[in-house]
């Protein structure tokens, strides 16, 4: 891959960073290879050593995962790792690994090591937890959370360019921090940490630990909420799903890199209380001595990995709240560093909108269509049969076709999209006003990533996006969905059946602003859309 070519994708940035290193400070490599060397050490000694440090923990664990492997078996602690491997077999690989001297002016140094930081602080957290409550997997839990966050490490060092920006749309412009590394890298980190945890044959529990088919989503989170507050009214079936959640081995893995990452952007925000909260409601004990003893682990943490220059999650918790953040943003002299061996952010290639079709007139820019329909009669023929019932309407298809004909052809609508909602995506199936080969006929997007539309699809929704509102809305939408809002506006909405989304609907006046007028009839004909799915059931249920 050229310096120039940046990844764009899962598959592609897994093959940029799987032979990547992690480098370690020249003063840890010179204090294990004392130890290694003395007659006075013994491999629990060495293993005390070992776990103040990460990155050696990473490389020994690859090592002696390896050597398990070939036996069936696996590792499960760092001291399993230390005894399996052996005073040599440690000795040969920490002489062999990279060394990096730590530049206290470079944002990508300091930022790779706190991220290395938080992920042995989240470690710390899940092993002070459990050894409490006689739990046996402990050292194993404690080891899957230590390797969390490794691709915050590799993305940090490798792509700082890339980790800036994202870390740019999530504090200067509150973007889903899903959604912002989703614009900028293609995928989530954590979907690259899990790669690269298959990639490096790490433990088990620790690719299980980061599957995002394990992940709860936010309906759940809030659920864990809700408990923590005693809710009376959390549903038998909600309670039912948390219980089943609570209780997999890799939920405490993921509550305390939860707390880890959320805590680096402050203890005192919102996200960071709640999860206090949630952890306290698992442990099963007081919230104020829960948080006090996770102030006193994060402590703990910091103690035994400390790099001098480096914010440590301990300092983070003795600031006060206020405007000032950490530096994430790459300075031009870095910039110039980096770029030698780092890509360097693509420039999102923004899917240009064809041109309108040469019947329609376009006004000049904002000029307020005229307030009447298109084809009056026709709009009110189509919303009449949604909600009265017709024999013309017999399915599902039928409703969401009547739908865009009556927004384009009926209300007079320039454009309108409408996307199926199936599977966790949505996928556009149906347009008007656009030629078949125009970007927004074949948009696609994932809706277990946080924004708009995912909202839209939680529950029934109907956003009329103005010139006023525009750059607001678009910081919770995809980046590469920004050129299909015009300048002048559009209204996106859901449609459901029952209490599953079914569809969402783009539609807007290209370079003419929507006016009340034609809101107001927009939003009418997709209620009554809603109300034919529930015509459609109805009748269905008198059949059987």
């Amino acid at each position: 891959m050229s310096l120039q070519e940046s990844p764009q994708d899962l598959d592609s940035w897994i093959t940029y960073l799987k032979e990547k290193p992690l480098p370690v400070r020249s003063s840890v490599q010179q204090r294990l290879s004392r130890a290694v060397q003395s007659d006075a050490t013994t491999l629990q000694s060495l293993c005390n050593q070992i776990k103040s440090d990460p990155t050696v923990c990473i490389y020994l664990v690859r090592l002696a995962n390896k050597l398990h492997n070939e036996k069936g078996s696996a590792v499960t602690s760092i001291e399993h790792a230390v005894h399996s491997l052996g005073f040599d077999r440690i000795e040969q690989c920490i002489q062999q690994l990279e060394l990096i001297r730590l530049n206290a002016g470079s944002v990508s140094h300091k930022l790779y090591f706190r991220s290395i930081a938080n992920s042995h602080h989240a470690s710390i957290q899940v092993h002070e937890w459990l050894k409490g409550r006689g739990n046996v997997f402990a050292d194993e839990l404690q080891l899957a959370a230590l390797f969390y966050g490794i691709g915050h490490w590799m993305m940090w060092l490798h792509a700082p360019l890339h980790m800036s920006l994202i870390h740019q749309k999530i504090r200067e412009h509150e973007i889903d921090v899903v959604l912002a590394e989703t614009d900028v890298l293609g995928c989530t980190i954590q979907e690259i940490s899990h790669d690269l945890a298959m990639e490096w044959g790490l433990p088990e529990l620790t690719i299980e630990s980061l599957d995002h088919d394990t992940s709860p989503g936010r309906d759940i989170i809030d659920v864990m909420h809700r408990h923590a507050l005693r809710d009376p009214t959390i549903e038998d079936d909600e309670r039912r799903e948390l219980n089943h959640l609570i209780q997999q081995k890799y939920f405490p893995v993921k509550l305390a890199n939860w707390l880890a990452i959320t805590a680096s952007f402050g203890w005192q925000q919102k996200k960071a209380k709640q999860l206090c909260m949630i952890i306290s409601d698992y442990l099963g004990e007081n919230t104020a001595d829960v948080v006090g003893k996770l102030h006193q682990n994060c402590a703990i943490a910091s103690r035994i990995f400390n790099v001098p220059g480096t914010l440590a999650p301990a300092t983070e918790l003795l600031m006060l709240e206020s405007d000032l953040v950490p530096s994430y943003k790459i300075s031009i002299k870095e910039i110039e560093t980096v770029l030698i061996d780092c890509p360097k952010p693509a420039a999102r290639r923004k899917p240009l909108r064809s041109k309108a079709p040469e019947q329609e007139i376009i006004r000049t820019a904002y000029a307020p269509v005229d307030a009447s329909c298109k084809n009056e009669e026709l709009l009110k023929k189509l919303a009449a049969a949604f909600i009265k019932g017709s024999p013309q309407i017999k399915t599902p298809g039928h409703v969401l076709q009547c739908t865009v004909k009556a927004l384009h052809d009926g209300l007079g609508m320039h454009h309108t999209t409408l996307y199926r909602v199936h599977n966790k995506k949505m996928v556009s199936t149906l347009s008007s006003g656009i030629p078949k080969d125009d970007p927004l006929a074949s948009y696609q997007f994932d809706l277990e990533i946080p924004s708009l539309f995912k909202r839209l699809c939680d529950k029934p929704g109907y956003i009329w996006i103005t010139p006023q509102t525009r750059e607001k809305m678009l910081q919770s939408m995809p980046e590469n969905y920004h050129p299909f809002i015009p300048e002048s506006g559009a209204i996106l909405m859901s449609i459901f059946s029952g209490n599953k989304a079914v569809a969402i609907v783009h539609t807007d006046n290209r370079d003419q602003a929507i006016d009340d007028f034609h809101n107001k009839r927009a939003r009418y004909i997709c209620t009554a859309a809603g109300q034919a799915f529930k015509n459609l059931l109805a009748a269905q249920s008198e059949t059987n």
